[in-house]
């Protein structure tokens, strides 16, 4: 993981645009990706995407107080 110690811009900037760890994902087709949500899924809502991008943020608690989630958490 990396560190932003600085805290600055242009530290955050040229590690958020430099090289990451690859995480591959599945090599489906989009209909093969759509077909296995509906089944996998059972009508949960859920979004097919490509060329996503992960962010694992650490977070202070005292920063996070007042910040709702948003979106669907993994099971």
């Amino acid at each position: 993981m990396r560190r932003f110690e600085d805290g600055s811009i242009s530290t955050i900037r040229r590690s958020l645009c430099g090289p990451g760890e690859v995480m591959n994902g599945a090599s489906m087709m989009d209909d093969e990706a759509l077909e296995y949500a509906l089944n996998a899924l059972a009508g949960s809502p859920f979004c097919v995407v490509r060329d996503w991008v992960w962010l694992d943020l650490d977070i202070p608690r005292k920063a996070l107080s007042g910040v709702e989630p948003v979106g669907v958490s993994g099971r």
